[in-house]
């Protein structure tokens, strides 16, 4: 994906950003979590990472509604993807029942 958004003298340079990112996002959420679980206790925190799972894949499958909806509309039409799309942000259709 990052290699669609940046060209290719770039990708060096953001594939770095990204290491550092992940690397940053590791290390303090480890940190948060030793001081979470020193202050509640482990069990809540295991519970609140799978009250966190359910409402993630909730989102998911709302997202997956959204998008496959929209997909669908591009993939049936003999148009080029780049003129439906533009089409589809400007006026969203709604599928008749």
């Amino acid at each position: 994906m990052l290699c669609y958004v940046t060209t290719k003298y770039q990708r060096a340079t953001a594939f770095g950003f990204l290491n550092m990112a992940a690397c940053l996002t590791g290390g303090l959420s480890a940190m948060v979590t030793a001081l979470t679980m020193r202050r509640f206790g482990l069990g809540l925190l295991i519970a609140s990472g799978g009250v966190l799972f359910v409402l993630l894949a909730l989102l998911l499958i709302a997202a997956a509604h959204a998008f496959l909806q929209r997909d669908s509309v591009l993939e049936d039409s003999d148009e080029s993807p780049r003129q439906l799309r533009a089409a589809v942000v400007a006026e969203p259709t709604v599928p008749k029942m």
